[in-house]
């Protein structure tokens, strides 16, 4: 552009631009001293309360001439350029279009007009101290040099599509705006091209700071600033949110922005779609509005610590609530580390990728209604670290993809009601993909958190306001009021929730169905679950440890009272355990255990599972506190000791008051409703456990018993010298499979649970215990919906109280034994009384066996233990039976009396001669001494007494035939194997 034409210059003005060269500095003494040596030219010096009065076009027609020697030649000045110190400019100064290359300086100047500097190619161009009353306009100029305006006021600047050589200085001035119609830019730098920085170091703004587009070679320097986004944006009709104080986006900023030690926004801060190539700095540095990092590259690190953000609603997303940091689908090829932050809004990395860590510490994110942090579909190289923050609001890594570990140790996270998910997530790592491990507890603090705590606590002694931020004090376990979620998580590692708190009475408190995990699961060493902890169809590589663990299924007592309804604790079902599934120990424990459809390698549990009243006894507390031996656990000797079923007692009606104080929950909540302790059932009936917890145990499988149960640190090394040893004795089993649901044992029984666990007990070496379990499977079975009265009393009578249906062989040998003994006894006295004869009618009609009453010598004689066991054993010949039968006395004694002569061959059948003494009632012990007592009878005993022998004989030799029948088919496996699985 040509140059303008300008009014002439008054004669004093032009003899001053004569005057004046390039380098000379004009200060008001130096002004009055050339005044007065040129007084020829001067007529009327003009000095205002001592600064110089000069029209702007003086500046521009200076600025524009050529070097001219002052009149006279008595000063010489070279050509460095032109400062002006303490002058008021009059009118707009208009550079426009001007080309001076030379450095433009003003200090301690006076501007009552406008700046032009439009389409101008400058060098160095300064404003320092200065006053500036209307704004700077230099659209599209060229600067070569360095522009610096510091310690300065001025209402705006406007540097669209500028190119400037060096940086851009406003250090320390302030910009108190100046607007027209909807341009509410006070600094606007828009595809602007700088060589260096941008310093806006304690700067004061009201208005919109805009680098939208620019190119910055180096850094954007901000500490100490407070940008304000002008009230006007909240006028009727335009919405609050889109009110920025710092709009950055689209820009190329080859260092970091430095928004720290102080920084002060009001307003959005928004940098969407920028690429920065360094990193983003934020500290002790105060947010009122959304940091909006959207669709940006950060090739550093993104660091904020102990600030304060405030978010409000954005236009693009007002149902989301409000946010604070919004990093959609940010790369950040660093760290992204929030520390000692106080956060009121949403802080949204949905679809970030982030190149190592994403850590936030000690800090405070509270939305209550939305999400308070929300990293969906989130990448992250190296870890995801949340140590003692304290979250209001649900916390959110769905999807996320995480090369590292996931630690939440320490920290906070309450669902507060809020409306952004469902069922109640307060951290919903639903899919999520881990590398390493996800560890939940109350772990020890790192060293990072160690430094931020000591700033943020040097920042409160400083009183500086932004010290306020929160988070969770050292020594905390994780608390999670809702619902931790890990559905079809994918974890590399160990899944460790040590001294965690989970807490939701609507349902779930910790979920991780479908998922996998390559190392062990931790619910131990004081973990609370209040609420299921539902780990239905989770694979685990390692060993599931519930040691010293407390679980409640989270119904009131209240509506316990109103309905029966049981629901889960622990929820295992389907669930796929490569190693040991460790249910030892528990503290408390109330709802009930489903383990329907589980596997594990190795399963150990002890009597704080399956007697859910159990709690050591006075003596076992005593001796616990001397430092003596407690319940479970091993002694030096070896020797395991346990309480016994007999010693359970119910536990104290407090034992759910601390925790329900430390989780601020009402302890009617909690307090279990138990009756009476778990006994074993008499007779196999099923004793009334109204009230208790149950175990669902159908189709669980495992494959061997564990012998104990040791924990370990973080660090790898024993943190209980004491293991747990898992009761394989009958009693401890049994008990086991009681804890099922009543249904399950009786009219709907399952089968499976205690055929297995006689099968693991035999390949342990517990045969005898496996058969006992079996013989109650059997009994359980009979009670079955399926069986009617008939073949319940037939399988009761012939298979149960026989042989234990085919798994108590010795019942069956003991029944053998004791018909063996009485058979022995009373053929032993029927052969006292003559009621036994010899098979041989020969020998009945000899003289000698009736003359001696005995049979002759060369057979066999009557030995009664030996003859009911010749009966008795029907596989067996022991030459007894055949030998000698039993007579029938009742029809001898008929036949005596009618015939006047004895039958000698009919009494030679019944055993005795027509003169034996015994039919007379003579040398018989008792025998017919009772019954001529007795006398005539309805009953007729003596009828039933001479018959009996004959009919035992029959009675025994059925029995004989039965038990031995029995005996062969248990060995053989016919009986009792019929519910094999």
């Amino acid at each position: 552009m040509g140059e303008r034409a300008y009014s002439a210059l008054a004669p004093i003005e032009q003899s001053l631009v004569d005057a004046l060269t390039a380098g000379a500095v004009w200060s008001p003494e130096y002004f009055s001293s050339w005044c007065q040596a040129h007084q020829e030219i001067v007529c009327n010096p003009k000095v205002v309360d001592g600064r110089i009065q000069l029209p702007a076009r003086c500046i521009r027609k200076f600025i524009s001439q050529e070097d001219t020697p002052l009149p006279g030649g008595n000063v010489v000045v070279d050509a460095t350029g032109a400062r002006f110190c303490g002058v008021n400019v009059e009118g707009d100064l208009n550079l426009t279009a001007l080309k001076f290359l030379k450095p433009i300086q003003f200090d301690q100047c006076v501007f009552s007009g406008e700046v032009l500097l439009t389409d101008a190619n400058l060098g160095h161009v300064s404003f320092t101290n200065c006053n500036l009353q209307r704004p700077i306009t230099a659209v599209s100029v060229k600067i070569n040099s360095e522009f610096v305006l510091t310690k300065s006021v001025c209402p705006s600047l406007r540097f669209e599509s500028a190119k400037i050589a060096g940086s851009v200085q406003l250090d320390g001035s302030v910009f108190d705006g100046a607007f027209s119609g909807d341009a509410w830019r006070t600094l606007d730098f828009s595809d602007a091209t700088i060589g260096s920085y941008i310093s806006l170091r304690k700067v004061e703004v009201t208005g919109e700071v805009r680098i939208v587009g620019a190119k910055i070679e180096v850094s954007i320097f901000c500490q100490g600033a407070r940008l304000r986004a002008h009230p006007c944006h909240h006028r009727p009709g335009r919405a609050p949110e889109d009110a920025r104080a710092l709009y950055g986006g689209f820009a190329a900023i080859g260092g970091g922005v430095y928004l720290s030690r102080g920084f002060h926004a009001e307003g959005q801060v928004s940098f969407v779609g920028a690429k920065i190539g360094s990193g983003v700095h934020a500290e002790y540095s105060y947010f009122e509005g959304t940091v909006n990092f959207a669709v940006a590259s950060i090739g550093g690190s993104l660091f904020f610590e102990c600030a304060t953000l405030n978010g409000v609603p954005m236009v693009e997303s007002p149902q989301a609530g409000p946010r604070a940091l919004y990093c959609w689908n940010t790369t950040v090829g660093a760290n992204v580390f929030l520390a000692g932050l106080k956060v009121t809004g949403e802080v949204d990395f949905n679809l970030a990728k982030i190149g190592a860590s994403f850590r936030a510490e000690q800090s405070s994110f509270s939305n209550a209604k939305y999400k308070a942090l929300n990293c969906t579909n989130v990448t992250v190289g190296v870890s995801v670290i949340l140590d003692r923050i304290n979250a209001i609001g649900p916390v959110d890594f769905c999807l996320a993809e995480i090369g590292g570990r996931f630690v939440g140790s320490g920290s906070r996270f309450d669902h507060a009601g809020s409306q952004a998910t469902t069922r109640r997530r307060a951290l919903n790592c639903d899919s999520i993909r881990v590398g390493g491990s996800v560890v939940l507890d109350g772990g020890p603090r790192s060293k990072a958190v160690e430094m931020a705590a000591k700033k943020l606590e040097s920042c409160r002694i400083r009183g500086d306001e932004l010290g306020d931020a929160v988070g969770v004090p050292a020594g905390t376990p994780i608390f999670v009021q809702g619902v931790a979620y890990f559905y079809g998580a994918t974890i590399g590692g160990d899944f460790d929730c040590r001294g965690g708190r989970f807490v939701n009475l609507d349902g779930a408190s910790l979920v991780c169905s479908s998922a996998t995990i390559g190392g062990n699961v931790y619910l131990s060493h004081d973990f609370v679950g209040i609420g299921e902890v539902y780990l239905r169809g989770v694979t685990i590589t390692g060993n599931l440890h519930c040691r010293g663990g407390s679980f409640h299924d989270g119904i009131t007592k209240e509506a316990r009272k109103r309905s029966d309804k049981i629901r889960d604790a622990i929820d295992l079902e389907g669930a796929r355990i490569a190693k040991a599934l460790y249910l030892t120990g528990i503290h408390r424990f109330r709802g009930s255990l489903d383990l329907h459809d589980a596997y594990a390698a190795t399963y150990a549990d002890d009597s704080s599972v399956w007697n859910a009243n159990w709690h050591a006894t006075a003596e076992a507390a005593e001796k616990k506190a001397r430092g003596k031996e407690r319940p479970n656990s091993v002694s030096r000797a070896g020797h395991r000791r346990r309480v016994p079923l007999s010693k359970a007692v119910i536990p104290d009606d407090d034992s759910w008051k601390p925790l329900a104080e430390e989780l601020e929950i009402e302890l009617s909540v909690l307090e279990p409703d138990y009756e009476r302790p778990i006994a074993l059932p008499k007779n196999g009936k099923f004793s009334n456990r109204r009230g208790f917890s149950y175990i669902q145990l159908d189709r669980f499988t495992y494959g061997a018993f564990a012998d104990d149960d040791r924990f370990s640190d973080h660090d790898g090394e024993p943190e209980d010298e004491e293991g747990a040893n898992t009761d394989l004795d009958f009693e401890a089993r049994y008990a086991l499979l009681l804890r099922q649901e009543k249904k399950q044992l009786t009219t709907d029984f399952r089968p499976q649970p205690f055929t297995h666990c006689a099968r693991v007990l035999r390949s342990m070496g517990r045969a005898r215990d496996a058969r006992k379990i079996l013989n109650r499977r059997e009994r359980h079975w009979l009670q079955h919906k399926s069986i009617n009265w008939l073949e319940y009393w037939f399988r009761r009578i012939f298979f149960g109280f026989t042989c234990g249906y085919g798994y108590n062989k010795r019942l069956a040998l003991w029944w053998l034994a004791g018909i063996w003994l009485f058979s022995s006894w009373l053929y032993a006295i029927e052969g006292d009384m003559g009621l036994m004869r010899s098979s041989s009618d020969v020998i009945l009609v000899s003289d000698y066996y009736n003359k001696h009453n005995n049979v002759p010598n060369g057979v066999e004689p009557y030995q009664p233990a030996i003859y009911a066991l010749d009966v008795l054993l029907p596989i067996i010949d022991l030459g007894q039976k055949h030998e000698w039968v039993p007579a029938d006395g009742y029809r001898e004694r008929e036949a005596a009396k009618d015939s006047p002569l004895p039958n000698t061959k009919q009494t030679a059948r019944q055993g005795v001669s027509p003169t034996s003494p015994k039919l007379q009632g003579e040398n018989i012990p008792g025998f017919e001494r009772i019954l001529n007592r007795i006398g005539p009878h309805p009953i007729r005993l003596d009828i039933i007494v001479s018959w009996f022998p004959k009919a035992w004989y029959w009675t025994e030799m059925l029995l004989g035939w039965l038990f031995t029948t029995i005996i062969v088919a248990g060995l053989t496996g016919l009986i009792g194997h019929q519910r094999q699985e």
